[in-house]
C-alpha cells in the first residue's frame, strides 16, 4: 500500500504545477489557479453584474426567437427576477473595492 500524502505535500505538488505554466499571456490563468487568489468584492460585482445582464437578454432573446403569441411566462418572469436581483446585488458589490469577498 502507498502511504497517505499529506497536506504540505500535496501544496506543494499543486503549487509546483501552477509554477510551471510558462504559456505566454497566460498569467491571469496562472494567478486564479494558485492558492493565494482570493475574489475580491468588485470582482464578484462584476461577474454578477455580467451574468444577470447576459440571463435577462438571453430570455428575451430565446422569447423572440420562439415567437409565441403567449408572451413571457411565469417561468421567464422568475428567472429575469433572480437574474436582475443577481444584478442588482452585482452593481451593490463593486464600490466595495479590492477586499476579500
Amino acid at each position: 500500500m502507498k502511504p497517505a500524502a499529506n497536506s504540505a505535500n500535496l501544496t506543494a505538488a499543486y503549487t509546483n504545477a501552477v509554477n510551471n505554466i510558462t504559456i505566454k499571456g497566460f498569467s491571469v490563468i496562472k494567478r486564479f489557479f494558485s492558492l493565494e487568489f482570493t475574489f475580491s468584492k468588485r470582482l464578484l460585482g462584476v461577474i454578477l453584474v455580467v451574468v444577470g445582464v447576459l440571463g435577462c437578454l438571453g430570455l428575451i432573446a430565446f422569447d423572440i426567437i420562439r415567437q409565441s403569441d403567449q408572451g413571457i411566462g411565469p417561468a421567464q418572469r422568475a428567472g429575469m427576477l433572480m437574474l436582475g436581483a443577481a444584478a442588482l446585488i452585482g452593481l451593490t458589490l463593486i464600490p466595495l473595492g479590492k477586499a476579500e469577498a
